[in-house]
Parts: structure tokens; C-alpha cells; sequence
């Protein structure tokens, strides 16, 4: 199939050899997420796998997927994304499959080289660093990089590629520098909140995998390619290109303002960057550090914003503490979601008397100083290190509160937002699909595919076309009896299907669902037409929305089968999905976060800023839909769920699936109609007894 390599790069590290995978026999699942889940499966021991309580994510024995998509490497815009797929040792109570992904130039490097994508697997006898450069791969000795930050690594292998050449002299036929997805001290540390990074200021942060490339002695990966991707009709491409920018060009961001990382002295310039192919925002910025000279970014999202709060409520305004912690938190390699998350939980237990020198949770971490640059340099560098008490936060928030005697109490106060099987935070403000969609992952979805139109009737309308086979104007019914219905459950279905096959094209969130758009003469987004063209230009084979919904389906399965064979059940999907089943989600209680409040840490920022009469810009509340007596009506009143309703729709929506009710697992008539027979004789091989 065009858009295609045909191969696929395996990496057996402890046999210190590559080896070819035709990518043939994977090509239904298009690529990326899906391509990845279906090589973890095959490639995988699933008596590994059965019953995840027994390991930690950082054996040999995981395998590690890292995928481009069929599209990377053109210029449909948004390819950028890499997924990255295996057992993720980030996970609470158990480590769990599950994916993330980054952006930038990795994945069309990779294409670039002659590869669909990466697989990993086994462990180093000693740190290594792989280096490929087309057909050549060479797994090398990493021990002189080992200890670095990942910006000094990036550096130092950019350095031993060129030698003493300058950029023509490294690869013949480009002068293009490698691009890297690597590790700092964290991974190396076997840290579970460990993440992969890339380029300036790209990483897949969720899971925990950067310490996964840590138990396996991989420092990091290096590949240049001086090949292209074939695409079947090159015109009608560009002709397709043509039509989509003529109706969602975007703007690229302008340079932020603000002191360059890790300065302490005056601004330096910055400029837009952005991943491959970009046509919409460029949302990234580049700058030179005044302190290290190390060229990285301000930043975009949360690791740029975790420590704004701190660094303006002691100082009046953003300086050079909340630069130094953008950088380092990337050159750490620490996921800074749960680095911003952590730090306004441990500020909790400070206030509330238990952390402190002497104190129940005894460190010498001091929070008279949180704010200023020295402070965030020390929490930083103990969470990478494992210094202190950052051996135990290494682990995770969800493992620190249990080991500091404080999960339930902090579970159930809201003061510990950890609801997504203890990764991420409540980030999805009002946005019901968002946390039923996590819940019956292993992960915060992360998915932004609702959004609203002019009105909410046009908002139904549109996403009553967007979701075959139902075509259901109230699945937008976020009403007190909505977001327990059969609509809501349509919605969420529907959103399964689109984010898996979004992560195997891939296509970026900001570019993709193109559902309301003020340049069309209807109104309408040019989705799904917009998906459909993209794909057959590229491929030479049509493919319609309705089949790209459909092996979104059988994505989806496929990783429902890999969680029941961890010991996935029904009884553990709740929020918190783990012992004692109840928190402030489900209890309201004056002045206490409920379902639509969004982020607990994000809140509590804003808090902050109040106290000290300063502003801090955050995502609003946002308003909803709900309907009622024939009519649509928004509403921002929150809420919590009642944990007999959540049940009550839970078996609704496995209902819906092909699921077992009483159970949450696949039927086997629901597997085997996707294509999934042997998936399903695993599972009963491993003891998984499924309904007929």
C-alpha cells in the first residue's frame, strides 16, 4: 500500500541486533496507534501480560512501539505525531497498556529512513544509543552519555555523527541533522513518571515510558533519512492540500514574549516552531537559554505552566523561575503534568502540617522558598535523582500518597486528583465523553473532539452526521439524565473509534475533527470529506468514514483484550478507579471540586493568584449542552456522579460495545466479527473464559 515503507525496524537489545518486520501483514491497521497496538500483541509474552499486579512495566520482557503513521512523511498537515505504545509502568495500582504520543520530526525521519516505524524490544547489557542512518543501524555504546540531561545528549550525538564535518558532510545526499527521541536522568533512574522527549520541546509524557527505555539501557534513538515517502496520486494530493488550506489555513503563533529559558538576565529573541507539515499554528517557540546557552522552547501547555503560578505569586510576574523549570523539566525527561499536579498536592501537606523537616513526610524541601528559581531546581532534581523524598515521588503520585499514608483521605477530599488510573489530572472541565472515554482506558483520553458550533442545534445536527451507524442528535445531552443515557453512551462510542484511527493516521487535535468552519458557506466543517481525500490521495484506495469508524472499532477491541488480559473488570471502572470507590466525584459538598470543575491543581493555582492579587489565566469552565422539554439550553452548573447511575450506564454502554455486562470484556461473537478470532482464542487460553 502506498504512503507505506514495508518495513518495520525491530530492535532486539539484548541480542544487540535489528531486524526487518514486512509491514505488510500489519497494513489493516493503517499505522501509528493501531499498527503499534497490533505488534505489541503479536510480538509480546502474554503470560507477561496476564495479570499485571505481578510486574513493573520495566522488565525485559516489555515491548516498546514507537509508530509513524501512513500519512507521516507527506504533506497532509497534522502527520506530525508519533505514537507510543506498551506497558506503561506509570499506571496505578497495576502497570497497564497503554499509548501516548509526541510531535515534531521523529516519525517522518523514520519514514524517511525506509521504516514504518520502531519496535523494542529486550534489554542492553550496558547502555547503548541506536543510530540509524537509512539501511545502516548500529546500536552503540551509551555509557559516556549516560547521566546527561536530555538536551546535552541530543548535542553530544548530533556532535559524534557530524565529527569534523560541518552539515554537508554528515549523510550524503542531505544535510539534515538526526532527529532524536531520548531520555534524561529520570528514565535512567527508572523513574515511573519518566518520559520520552524529542527536539526542542516535544514528549510523549503519559506512562511513564522514558523509564521503560531506562530498564532497557536505551539512551536514545537517532535516525536521518534520505529517502520519501511514495504517494499514489502526487496531483490530486496537492490538489486536496490546496482545497483544505483554502478553507483552514491557521495563523502560526507569534513569538512569546517573556525571558528565554533559564534566563536571569535579559529576554532573547524567540521564534515559531512547529512539527512537520504544520499548516495551523506553529505552537511552539524557540529560544537560547542566556544561562546554559542550550537551545530548547518556552514552552506550550503544561510544562510550561507549572510553575507559572508559584513563580508569579512570590515575584508579581513570570521570571526566570518559570523559564528554569520549562527547561528542566524537559531536560529531565520528567512528565511535567504529573510534576504540576504533584507540586500543588505536596504544597497540601505542607499547609496542612505533615511535610517538612521532622514532620510525618520528613524532607528537607523547602516550601518557604516555592516560587523562586533554587526551589524548583531542588524538587526537580530530586524527582530525577530520586534524592530524598524524590525516591518515593518517582513512583508517582498515587504510590507517594499511599506510601505517606494519605490516598484514601486525599482520594476522597479531591486534593489527590488522580482519576485516571492514577496518571494525569481532572482536566476535562465539561466534557462527560472525556471521562467516560478515560475510565474505560488506562489513561487520560486527552481527546478534544467535541466542540460547539453557532448554536447547540447546529452542535447536534453535526455530530448526528459525524456518528454513524446511530446518526443521534442528543448524544450533545449533557443534562443531570443525559450523561447517563444510551445517547451519551453513542457519543462516547463514536469517540473511541475516531481517536484510535486519529492516532494511526495520525493527525494532530488541533487540525483534526473539522467539525464548524466560517469559511465554508454552510457552516460545516470539512470533515469527514476532508479525512477521506487525504487518505486515498495517498494511499490510492478509498476509504470511507463509515470504514474508518469501523477499524476504529476493531482498534479499540484489540486494546480492550490486552486490558482484560491484565485483569480488566467492570468493578474496577470508577472514579478513582481503584479501592475505596469514592471520592468528590461522586460526593458534592460546598466548596468542594465536582465533575465540571476541571483540573484540581488548575484550580488551586487560581486560588493562589486570588490570595495574592495577581491574575492567572487558565482554560474556563466551559458551558455545555443539555436538552430538555424539546429544547436546547447551555448550563455550567456542576455536578457530581452518583455511583449507581455510573453502573447504570457502564452497562449500558458495554451493551452498546458488544460487551459483556456483567463483566466489561469483549464477547467472543464481538471480537471474531472484528477480525479478532485469534485474539479471542488467546484470551481463552489464558484463562479469560468469554461469553459466546
Amino acid at each position: 500500500m502506498k504512503g507505506h515503507t514495508g518495513k518495520i525496524l525491530k530492535l532486539d537489545l539484548t541480542a544487540r541486533k535489528a531486524e526487518i518486520i514486512p509491514t505488510k501483514k500489519y497494513e489493516q491497521w493503517i499505522g501509528g496507534l493501531g499498527m503499534g497496538t497490533a505488534l505489541f500483541w503479536d510480538e509480546v509474552d502474554k503470560d507477561y501480560i496476564t495479570d499485571t499486579s505481578r510486574i513493573s512495566g520495566f522488565e525485559p520482557k516489555n515491548v516498546l512501539c514507537i509508530m509513524p503513521g501512513i500519512l507521516s512523511g507527506t504533506i497532509v498537515p497534522g502527520n506530525g505525531r508519533v505514537d507510543v505504545c506498551g506497558i506503561a509502568p506509570e499506571g496505578y495500582p497495576r502497570p497497564q497498556f497503554l499509548h501516548s504520543n509526541f510531535g515534531g520530526h521523529f516519525g517522518p525521519m523514520v519514514k524517511f529512513a525506509g521504516y514504518d516505524g520502531i519496535v523494542v524490544t529486550g534489554k542492553a547489557d550496558k547502555p547503548v544509543w541506536v543510530d540509524i542512518r537509512d539501511e545502516n543501524v548500529q546500536i552503540k555504546d551509551a555509557r559516556h552519555l549516560w547521566g546527561l540531561g536530555f538536551f546535552d545528549t541530543e548535542k553530544q550525538i548530533w556532535k559524534e555523527i557530524a565529527g569534523k564535518r560541518r552539515y554537508g558532510g554528515w549523510l550524503d545526499g542531505t544535510t539534515q541533522r538526526s532527529t532524536i527521541l531520548g531520555i534524561g536522568p529520570s528514565g535512567e533512574n527508572l523513574g515511573r513518571i519518566a518520559c520520552l522527549v524529542h527536539g526542542l520541546d516535544d514528549g510523549a509524557g503519559l506512562g511513564g515510558f522514558g523509564g521503560v527505555f531506562g530498564s532497557k539501557n536505551l539512551k536514545a534513538i537517532s535516525v536521518i533519512g534520505t529517502g520519501s515517502v511514495e504517494v499514489a496520486r502526487p496531483k490530486e494530493l496537492l490538489d486536496v492540500w490546496q482545497w483544505a488550506m483554502k478553507l483552514k489555513a491557521g495563523k502560526p503563533n507569534r513569538p512569546r514574549k517573556g525571558p528565554a529559558l533559564g534566563a536571569t538576565g535579559e529576554p532573547k529573541p524567540s521564534r515559531s516552531v512547529s512539527c512537520f507539515a504544520c499548516t495551523t499554528l506553529a505552537c511552539q517557540s524557540k529560544s537560547v537559554s542566556s544561562e546554559t546557552g542550550t537551545v530548547g522552547t518556552i514552552g506550550q501547555c503544561v510544562e510550561r505552566l507549572f510553575y507559572v503560578a508559584e513563580d508569579t505569586a512570590r515575584h508579581g510576574k513570570a521570571t526566570g523561575a518559570e523559564a528554569a523549570a520549562t527547561q528542566l523539566v524537559q531536560d529531565y525527561t520528567i512528565n511535567a503534568c504529573e510534576a504540576w499536579d504533584m507540586l500543588t498536592w505536596l504544597e497540601t501537606l505542607y499547609n496542612r502540617g505533615l511535610l517538612g523537616r521532622g514532620k510525618h513526610i520528613d524532607t528537607d524541601l523547602d516550601f518557604t522558598k516555592l516560587g523562586t528559581e533554587e526551589f524548583v531546581r531542588d524538587y526537580l532534581r530530586k524527582l530525577a535523582f530520586r534524592e530524598g523524598i524524590g525516591n518515593i515521588l518517582a513512583e508517582g503520585w498515587a504510590r507517594a500518597a499511599e506510601k505517606f499514608g494519605v490516598l484514601e483521605e486525599d482520594l476522597k477530599s479531591g486534593e489527590l486528583s488522580a482519576i485516571h488510573w492514577g496518571v494525569g489530572h481532572q482536566h476535562w472541565t465539561n466534557n462527560i465523553v472525556w471521562a467516560y472515554l478515560s475510565n474505560f482506558m488506562a489513561r487520560d483520553c486527552n481527546a478534544h473532539d467535541v466542540t460547539y458550533g453557532p448554536t447547540l442545534d447546529q452542535t447536534a445536527e453535526r455530530y448526528a452526521e459525524l456518528a454513524p451507524p446511530w446518526h443521534d442528535p442528543l448524544m450533545l445531552d449533557q443534562s443531570q439524565t443525559g450523561v447517563y443515557s444510551i445517547h451519551t453512551a453513542r457519543l462516547v462510542a463514536w469517540d473511541s473509534r475516531f481517536t484510535s484511527m486519529k492516532g494511526s493516521f495520525p493527525y494532530c487535535d488541533f487540525f483534526h475533527p473539522d467539525v464548524f468552519n466560517e469559511q465554508t458557506k454552510d457552516g460545516k466543517g470539512i470533515s469527514p470529506e476532508m479525512e477521506e481525500r487525504f487518505y486515498a490521495a495517498v494511499t490510492g484506495e478509498a476509504l470511507s468514514w463509515e470504514k474508518i469508524l469501523e477499524i476504529g472499532r476493531k482498534m479499540w477491541n484489540l486494546n480492550r483484550a490486552i486490558l482484560v488480559l491484565h485483569g480488566r473488570h467492570r468493578n474496577e471502572e470508577y472514579f478513582p478507579p481503584f479501592p475505596p470507590y469514592t471520592s468528590y466525584v461522586y460526593e458534592h459538598e460546598e466548596g468542594r471540586p465536582t465533575l465540571q470543575s476541571g483540573s484540581f491543581g488548575t484550580r488551586r493555582d487560581v486560588d493562589r493568584a486570588a490570595r495574592k492579587s495577581f491574575e492567572f489565566r487558565t482554560l474556563p469552565v466551559m458551558e455545555y449542552g443539555t436538552y430538555k422539554d424539546g429544547k436546547w439550553s447551555y448550563s455550567t452548573e456542576p455536578f457530581p456522579l452518583e455511583k449507581a447511575k455510573h453502573d447504570e450506564f457502564k452497562t449500558l454502554y458495554y451493551n452498546l460495545e458488544g460487551w459483556d455486562t456483567q463483566t466489561g470484556w469483549p464477547t467472543r461473537t464481538t471480537l471474531v466479527g472484528c477480525g479478532l478470532k485469534q485474539v479471542a482464542d488467546t484470551l481463552e487460553k489464558q484463562g479469560k473464559h468469554l461469553k459466546p
